[in-house]
């Protein structure tokens, strides 16, 4: 996707195109099948880094051939770019997806977890979060697209301990 004729990638608005299409600073144009996409797709709009062309069902020849030629035209195509590119510093400057990964393991393997809210889950433990954590929650959130990983891997990372743990426990008490 780095590839430097590459001028737009038609994408359905997951949360791995677009982390690819940031990193390779390539504008988008967005159409959504399922799931978050379509708010990750409306973020993408909102952002400047594409177009949101529509959810799959409502998209005609006649809206995709605008949106992708209003990505690649050359009066828009350096906008588009320029928003790239301050999206790519920012997640630089924030340790892009391996900063994002090591800040989830911290936070499990200390047990800070207890200040994340994520929609239906909220692990709110007791006690004010520390200022530290409420910033770096908000500097991610600078980058909305993260949150929505945040919002899934974390949940998943917790289950799979919570059964790692489980299974441990089950063993130990059969060799008893």
């Amino acid at each position: 996707m780095a590839h430097p004729n590459i001028r737009a990638f038609v994408t359905h608005c997951g949360d791995t195109s677009l982390g690819e299409a940031v990193e390779a600073g390539v504008p988008l144009v967005g159409i959504p099948i399922f799931a978050d996409q379509a708010d990750v797709c409306q973020r993408m709009h909102e952002r400047g880094i594409g177009v949101y062309v529509g959810h799959k069902f409502e998209v005609t020849d006649v809206m995709f051939e605008e949106a992708l030629a209003r990505v690649v035209s050359s009066r828009n195509q350096p906008a588009f770019r320029q928003n790239i590119r301050d999206m790519q510093q920012m997640s630089n400057f924030y340790g892009g997806a391996v900063g994002g990964a090591q800040f989830l393991e911290t936070a499990v393997r200390e047990g800070i977890t207890g200040h994340f809210s994520c929609g239906f889950i909220n692990w709110q433990a007791g006690g004010s979060p520390t200022s530290w954590l409420r910033m770096t929650v908000e500097l991610i959130r600078i980058q909305q697209y993260d949150v929505l990983v945040l919002c899934g891997f974390l949940p998943l990372l917790l289950v799979w301990k919570a059964t790692r743990w489980t299974i441990r426990l089950l063993v130990r008490r059969s060799l008893k």
